[in-house]
Order: structure tokens, then sequence, then C-alpha cells
């Protein structure tokens, strides 16, 4: 709500896109000779703590490059119209840089700026007051989003608490967030403004909200967008951790085998060279054969398991006698069809039960094949007379 009493108050310019909200403290690094002078002239000529103007810089392109050496004139063209009532607590010098602690009061429209006439050269300002009202507890639109507001800053307050973030100010925040309610949604608002991460045109949007309903929506929006972002960058990090640590542990125990497998070659006289020449051996017969992806796959992973056995174990033998028989196999090789002669299924059936006693299913099965492919190549001899059986 607007004061119906404007006043004139001196300006002091928030360069490098420094904000300050009401209720809050800024510590301001005064970098201008001029305006230091200023304001100290303010603290000893009238009251000890007095009010200014505290205006930051507006969002468009035309902001000052260099504010510590732009005329007052490029100050004034750059200044935005809204700000904030501040009180001025101390000036502080520390190693040639001065310093003023602000302390906010309320938000504040700028109508009109110029020059003082006390030639001081320093701007001063015509501006409204505005003051926070409560929020309607018939609005139930913007009791919601206070309550909302309120749930993600206690969730963000206690993800912060595992920042190492000071306990005092977190206990301050966490007990005023739990008091908090439509009378003080305002005040919430500006300090969760001060607490949260946003860009110089946020934060500027939010100062602007004279409409307590309006900046308690802008507020949560900042506070729901950190507190994801904050819980995005753990799971990141926690699944980053988990993988040094499944390397580290993995680093640690083939560092234990190595050691546990010299220990049993000192004490059998057995120095594990032929293990590892096997492995060795394998793993290069692997990669030169060539092999179906399933059956690389297969030859792989039993490889590893080869490599964690011993030889004297029973299972070692057999993974390694199943290797063989996979680098045996052509897996990618294939024979040139060629024609059956009308003897050939005779003779595979002479020949199957000479080399093979009984397996009477698997030999009737290599028959049959034989007999049906005899049968294709007699319906082919059929369609081309110049090819005979």
């Amino acid at each position: 709500m607007a004061a119906a009493t404007p006043a004139i108050l001196p300006v002091i310019p928030l360069l490098k896109e420094s904000i300050l909200f009401p209720s809050l403290v800024l510590r301001l690094v005064v970098d201008r000779k001029d305006t230091a002078a200023h304001l100290s002239s303010l603290v000893y000529a009238t009251d000890p703590s007095p009010l200014i103007a505290c205006i930051p810089q507006r969002l468009d392109s035309t902001r000052t490059a260099d504010p510590i050496t732009a005329s007052i004139s490029e100050i004034k063209a750059n200044l935005a119209t809204y700000g904030c009532l501040g009180r001025l607590i101390r000036m502080e010098r520390t190693n040639g840089t001065v310093i003023a602690v602000i302390e906010g009061r309320s938000r504040i429209r700028m109508d009109a700026c110029h020059v003082a006439k006390d030639g001081s050269g320093m701007l001063e300002a015509q501006v409204t007051y505005f003051k926070d009202g409560p929020l309607a507890t018939t609005d139930m639109d913007a009791q919601t989003r206070l309550a909302s507001l309120k749930g993600a800053s206690t969730e963000l307050i206690t993800t912060l608490k595992g920042l190492k973030l000071p306990a005092v100010l977190l206990r301050r925040l966490e007990n005023f967030i739990g008091k908090a309610n439509g009378d003080n949604a305002g005040q919430l608002c500006d300090l969760m403004s001060s607490v949260v991460e946003g860009s110089y045109e946020e934060k500027i949007a939010i100062l602007q909200a004279t409409d307590v309903s309006e900046r308690v929506g802008k507020v949560h929006e900042l506070v729901s967008r950190q507190l994801n972002t904050i819980k995005v960058t753990r799971k990141i990090s926690s699944t980053v951790d988990q993988t040094l640590n499944k390397q580290q542990k993995e680093y640690i125990l083939r560092q234990k085998l190595s050691a546990i497998k010299k220990e049993l070659s000192q004490a059998t006289g057995d120095d594990g060279g032929e293990e590892e020449d096997d492995a060795s051996e394998l793993q290069k017969r692997i990669d030169a054969a060539e092999l179906s992806t399933e059956a690389r796959t297969v030859a792989t992973k039993e490889l590893k398991r080869l490599k964690r056995m011993q030889p004297q174990q029973a299972e070692y033998q057999v993974i390694r006698t199943y290797l063989d028989h996979i680098l045996e196999v052509p897996w990618l090789k294939q024979s040139q069809s060629q024609a059956l002669e009308r003897t050939s299924i005779e003779a595979a059936r002479r020949q199957l039960d000479d080399d093979h006693f009984g397996l009477e299913k698997v030999k009737k099965r290599l028959i049959e094949y034989l007999a049906i492919l005899r049968l294709r190549q007699m319906l082919e001899a059929e369609k081309t007379p110049e090819f005979k059986l």
C-alpha cells in the first residue's frame, strides 16, 4: 500500500549488481570517493543513523560499464525505479576500503531524481514508500502459495545444514520460517530472497513486487529451483562417490589377491607363471578369433572367471576346456554347398554308425537334413536341365 506522504532522500547508488531488501543488512563496499565522503558527511552532519534511498542499477544494456569512473549524470541515467529505504548504521574502514553498513527498512519507488542543491554534487530523490500488508485470509490461492513456500523453505534450510553453514544463522532462519504467517509473509519472502541463489534480474523482480501475494509466488519459484538443484547435485555426487568407492575396492581386492597368490607360490614352490601365461594365451586367442557377438561375450565372461581361480580347482579345467571348444568352432566360416550324390545319404548313415554308438535321434536328424537338402537340389535340377544329379 503506497503511503500518502512522499519524502526527499539522499540517493546511494548500489553498483555492481548489489541489492538491499527490507529487514536485511547490507555491507556495501563504497568504491567511489565522492559517495564515501557524502555518506560520512551525512553521519556527522545530521542524524547519526540517517535514512537514505538505496537504488540498484536498471536491467537494460545501458548500465554503466565502469561505475567507479562514471559521472553522476551517467549513474543517474542507469538507476532503477524501485529501491529500498535504508538506515545507515555505521561506516567502517578496513585496509583502505570503506564499508557502509546499511539496514533495509521498506520498499520505495523513485518518482524523481536530481542533483542535490547543497553543492555536494550527489543525487537526491523524491520517493514513495510501500509498506507490506497482510495476506487476505480469504485469498486461498495466496495462503496456499505461502504454505508451499514455508514447506520448501524449511526443506531447504534442513538441506543446507549439511553444507557447513553457520549454525546460528540456520537456527534463526528455521525459527522465523516456523513462525511465519500471513501477517509477515512479505518479510519471509525478503529473507529467503537473500538466502537462495538467483540472477540479478530475478532479484530485481522480487524487489519491485510491492504486492505480497505476487512476491510469494516469485520467491517460492526460486526456493524450489535451488532445492531441486541441490538434490540433483547431491545425487550426482553420490553416484560418482559410489563409482570411485567401487573402483577403489576392486583395486584393493586385486592387490590383496596378488599378495595371496604370491604367498601361495612361495609356499608351494610354484611361481604362478603358468596360470598367467594360460590366461594371457586365451585372451590373445579370443582377440584373434572370428567369433560371433554372443560367443565373444560368453568367452570374455568365462575368461574373467578363469582368472579368479586357482589351477588346482576342479572347475578351472572345465572352464579351460570349454573355452578351447568355443575357440575351435568356426563361427563365421561357411563351406561352399556341393551337389549330393545318389549314394551320399547312405554313405553318411554308414559313417555316422561307424563313428558314433547310439545317438539315434541325433543321427536321424542329420540324415533328415541331408535328405531335405538332396530333395531341394533335385527340384532345382528340374528347373535347370543342364544341372544333373
